[in-house]
Parts: C-alpha cells; structure tokens; sequence
C-alpha cells in the first residue's frame, strides 16, 4: 500500500494462476486474458493508495480485472469482421466511377 514494487510484484506472482483464470474465463481468449493481466496490474499499481484494508488485496485486484475484462469485451464488440463476400466486393468494385461512394 506504500508504493513497494518489489512487494506488489510478489502479490502478483503468488496469485498469477488465479488472476489469469479469472481474466480467461471473463474473455475467453489468451492473448486477451494477458491483456486484461497487464492493465489490470498496471491500474491496481497505479492505484494501490486506495485500498484500505490490505487483507481484502485479492478480491479488490480481481475487481479490477473484471472491470478490465469487461472493457475489453466492449472494444470487441465494437469490431465488425469483414466476410469473404465484403472483401471480395472491396478488391472488385462492381462500380468503377470514383465519383460514387462504395458502401458497406
């Protein structure tokens, strides 16, 4: 809660299975779940001054990792994958007056 590095680095090393277990199972993704790990370590460390009782320190990092979690599922949810049908229509416009916009 001081600010001691090496003491934050500890907790995390002691409870790695369980935080990227919680992360994994929130995103459902590794290279994700590594992710929401490293923000969710970056934020707790960045915040640490906030948490008042040093014995509730797993349940308010795993609080974090939900929350980062979360934010990862909405920037995904946010992304549209493109089709072979959409590419294709992209590589061959049908119209090729540049004057005419192509739309999606």
């Amino acid at each position: 809660m001081k600010g001691n590095a090496k003491a934050f680095e500890q907790l995390l090393k002691l409870n790695y299975k369980q935080i990227f277990r919680t992360a994994f199972l929130q995103v459902q993704n590794e290279t994700d779940a590594l992710d929401v790990v490293q923000e969710a370590a970056y934020q707790a460390y960045k915040s640490i001054h906030s948490l008042r009782q040093p014995e509730y320190f797993m349940t308010w990092f795993i609080r974090i990792v939900i929350n980062c979690s979360a934010e990862i599922i909405r920037k995904r949810k946010k992304l549209v994958p493109l089709n072979e049908e959409i590419l294709f229509s992209l590589q061959n416009p049908i119209n090729t007056n540049p004057d005419v916009s192509l739309e999606l």
